[in-house]
């Protein structure tokens, strides 16, 4: 890529530099009226001066300064009052402190000025089109750059929004331990210093080990095993020993959270389960939960699964599957992610 790019741009130069010989001859010309015949006079040469000076400006410095920086819009504003500068200078003050026998007659003056900011402006509009293939190639690039750049720190808002809202929803399961249990409240706040310290540490990597995760998956069920001790059946299945697969963190947390959250009954049998099963091409997690009655009011706001859902928009696109199945006593939730 790097090379074709180079090859563009050497593409582009010889082309100026064509175009400024041809433009130079150009105005050096010399044709006789009446015989038509032409003949070059380079004592002409100096009014080249100006669009000669204009190119390299721009080939030098205006170009390569601006792009590099994405400002297409100040280069295409600069390079015009720029052109418009040189002309005013040139016919205005260096033709005439050189040439002092020239003619400084305002109309004289304005069309000599007209000319050589046409000539520039030609030189300027030859520049652009010469090099708007590798402006297009610049551009774009720096827009794919700038879209990752902003999905990567999407990414990185989606998980601390996963954060808060997880750890609002484990210190309400520890204050409600705590008028019950107090040695399971403390062994509860050891679990939750485990669970966010990992979650300090890891979760800021895109992806990580899933023995990583998933012994801090079983940290949380932990938690909820202190919480509702014997009321509620919680089981937790992963592979053992588990396959060098690495996934993103804390991924299947906030399904869980949303199983606890929903699915535990005080009155009635309720359980919460954890399947997970690795093949050599997917990862897939599966969470069951009775449905509470008394929790249908429970209103959930959808803060943690939107950006769940967001997150895995952006990490998996559309390699991902995303299950629901609601039975008349229970919810289920099936989550498959690539091996990657």
């Amino acid at each position: 890529m790097k090379k074709s790019k180079n090859y563009g741009s050497l593409w582009a130069r010889i082309a100026g530099m064509v175009f400024l010989l041809i433009l130079v001859c150009f105005a050096c010309l010399d044709i006789a009226p009446t015989s038509y015949t032409f003949s070059f006079d380079f004592r002409k040469l100096p009014n080249c001066i100006p669009f000669i000076f204009l190119y390299v400006l721009l080939q030098f410095w205006l170009f390569p300064s601006h792009i590099s920086k994405r400002r297409a819009g100040q280069f295409f504003l600069i390079s015009i009052l720029t052109t418009i500068a040189i002309s005013l200078l040139w016919t205005f003050v260096l033709v005439p402190l050189f040439h002092t026998h020239q003619d400084s007659n305002s109309k004289i003056l304005f069309v000599h000025w007209l000319s050589c900011f046409v000539i520039c402006f030609v030189v300027l509009g030859f520049f652009i089109t010469i090099n708007l293939p590798h402006l297009t190639v610049a551009i774009e690039a720096d827009r794919q750059k700038i879209e990752s750049e902003k999905s990567k720190a999407e990414l990185e808002l989606l998980k601390y929004q996963l954060n808060p809202h997880f750890l609002m929803n484990t210190l309400n399961n520890i204050h409600a331990l705590i008028e019950i249990d107090k040695s399971a409240a403390q062994q509860s706040v050891i679990m939750l210093s485990k669970l966010m310290r990992f979650m300090y540490n890891e979760n800021s990597q895109e992806r990580i080990d899933i023995q990583k995760d998933m012994d801090a998956m079983k940290t949380y069920f932990d938690l909820m095993r202190l919480r509702f001790i014997d009321t509620v059946d919680i089981r937790f299945n992963v592979p053992s020993p588990m396959p060098n697969v690495k996934i993103p963190p804390c991924i299947f947390v906030n399904l869980a959270e949303n199983a606890f959250k929903h699915g535990v009954s005080y009155h009635d049998k309720s359980f919460v389960y954890f399947d997970l099963t690795i093949d050599a091409h997917w990862v897939c997690g599966t969470i069951r939960n009775s449905l509470a009655s008394q929790n249908t009011h429970v209103k959930s706001t959808g803060f943690g699964l939107d950006a769940l859902m967001n997150r895995l928009e952006y990490l998996y696109q559309n390699r991902y599957e995303y299950d629901v199945q609601i039975t008349d006593n229970e919810y289920i939730v099936e989550l498959k992610i690539p091996v990657e």
